[in-house]
């Protein structure tokens, strides 16, 4: 009986252990703005595991996950910051652009 006890322990530590707590995980939405006074169409990026989807490219990524910033860095090796405003809003920094939020759709 202790040995099912341990191994039940041993297997719930592993499943939780591995699991990724990645906030940007699901699908976004670009808050509206403007660029030089010109109205920008919104644009949504879905976040995957392995993934991250921005209008029809596909792209595959890995992610680096701080406390308030989630690095996004795809198969080139160029990384995007997304800074966590909170559990529903991101931010990011374009330069020379300036910054867009997103709100989470899901």
């Amino acid at each position: 009986m202790k040995l099912k006890h341990a191994l039940l322990i041993l297997l719930i530590t592993f499943l939780f252990g591995c699991s990724e707590n990645n906030p940007l995980l699901g699908e976004w939405q670009s808050k509206p703005q403007k660029l030089m006074g010109i109205p920008m169409p919104t644009q949504n990026m879905t976040f995957s595991k392995k993934s991250m989807r921005t209008g029809s490219f596909v792209s595959k990524v890995e992610y680096e996950i701080s406390k308030n910033e989630v690095i996004v860095t795809d198969e080139t090796g160029i990384g995007v910051a997304f800074k966590l405003i909170d559990p529903n809003t991101i931010s990011m920094e374009m330069p020379g652009l300036g910054k867009s939020y997103y709100n989470r759709l899901n």
